[in-house]
């Protein structure tokens, strides 16, 4: 009898196994990917996109290019049991045609607010399994906002964001961008607070509003040092009435919300 019971116990493991099996997870958008390790569900991962930046382990996974300019055939060149894709993942002919195999894909918003941070975190939560360390991850954020919330806040600063300062010009941060969104925490002034996402600005734009410091994404100026950047003709104007008050900052941690809000909020008060 007992073998009879060990037999059926062996067999029910075995036809329930693959429901037990780990996701094979494909994630395009770094933002995304930051938040499945702050999860601890790195594990389900077997392909990232371009900006999966952060962590370093992530840039070490197959890559299956940007994500919005995604191929069907690098996607499933790790054979994903899910996709979950930011907002704005493409082209469309692609999502569609990943989206009639099968295979299940969730597209998640581009969080502009810390409410859609934390969103975006129940949702990947959820999609991974790792509903408590969600949790967890969403009340550490809040402790941590909440704590630099109660500090004084800065008073008469400026500061601009730009994306970019290269041959083709300036791009800068304006208003619903994560930018945006940390100098407003800290009553900083963006002089580009006007323009909508990220936007062309002129060197005499940068120059007449004159912001008393400026971050630069480091991925765009990787070659370049701060005092050569300084030299260029997009900066030179700025910096001969403010000086070469440039700093370098890590891009992912600016150009999307991820976990890491709260360091790169209080960073950015540490600038003044």
């Amino acid at each position: 009898m007992r073998g009879r019971l060990v037999s059926f116990i062996t067999l029910c493991l075995t036809i329930n196994f693959p429901l037990l099996a780990t996701e094979r997870l494909v994630v395009a958008g770094g933002s995304l990917t930051e938040i499945v390790y702050a999860l601890g569900a790195e594990d389900q991962l077997v392909g990232v996109d371009s900006s999966s930046i952060y962590p370093f382990s992530a840039t070490q996974l197959p890559n299956i290019g940007y994500y919005r300019t995604l191929n069907v055939e690098g996607v499933l060149s790790v054979e994903p049991s899910k996709i979950i894709l930011l907002s704005g993942a493409g082209p469309e002919n692609v999502v569609k045609q990943l989206s009639r195999l099968n295979t299940e894909i969730v597209m998640v918003d581009n969080p502009k607010t810390v409410a859609g941070l934390i969103k975006t975190i129940d949702i990947i939560a959820k999609e991974t399994g790792t509903e408590t360390a969600g949790k967890k991850l969403i009340e550490k954020i809040k402790k941590e906002i909440e704590s630099l919330s109660s500090m004084p806040k800065l008073t008469g600063k400026s500061a601009a964001f730009l994306m970019s300062a290269g041959e083709r010009g300036l791009i800068a941060a304006g208003a619903e961008t994560t930018p945006s969104l940390i100098f407003d925490s800290l009553n900083i002034s963006n002089p580009f607070s006007e323009l909508k996402g990220f936007k062309p600005v002129s060197a005499e734009a940068l120059a007449k509003n004159a912001p008393d410091i400026i971050l630069i994404a480091s991925h765009t100026t990787q070659e370049q040092n701060i005092e050569s950047l300084c030299k260029t003709a997009q900066l030179k104007l700025w910096s001969s009435i403010k000086g070469c008050n440039l700093v370098k900052i890590d891009s992912l941690k600016y150009l999307g919300l991820t976990p890491r809000l709260p360091q790169a909020i209080a960073e950015t008060r540490e600038l003044f």
